[in-house]
């Protein structure tokens, strides 16, 4: 059974808007790129909850799946939706390294900060 069908067969139920809204794009779509489009959310609702959960439980090889959250720049929603989700499902490898480019994420945001007061100050 492939990850698309086992995964949609998992989620009918309950979430099946949100099988309905994905699964004609999901024979073109990766499972990274599902999951992407799953965690890249303000807020998650019961659907993209069991979404994630199954998806990381699955075949999502977590290399490409950050790959393509920081080309899309959505990393640390990614970061922060796979924490209240599942972390403690995702392999310790992919935490240690996504936790990292939250850290440089966050140093970066301070030094802009730091030279946005600068420029405000010098005005």
């Amino acid at each position: 059974m492939s990850f698309r069908n086992s995964l949609w067969d998992e989620i009918r139920g309950e979430t099946a808007w949100f099988a309905m809204l994905f699964r004609p794009l999901s024979r073109s779509m990766t499972p990274e790129f599902q999951t992407l489009l799953a965690c890249a959310r303000t807020r998650l609702g019961s659907a993209e909850t069991v979404f994630i959960s199954a998806a990381v439980r699955r075949e999502v090889d977590f290399a490409r799946l950050l790959s393509l959250a920081m080309e899309h720049g959505v990393t640390p929603l990614v970061y922060r939706n796979l924490r209240a989700v599942c972390w403690g499902d995702l392999p310790a490898g992919f935490q240690s390294e996504l936790a990292g480019h939250m850290a440089a994420n966050a140093g970066r945001n301070r030094f802009l900060t730091a030279e946005l007061i600068r420029l405000l100050q010098a005005f």
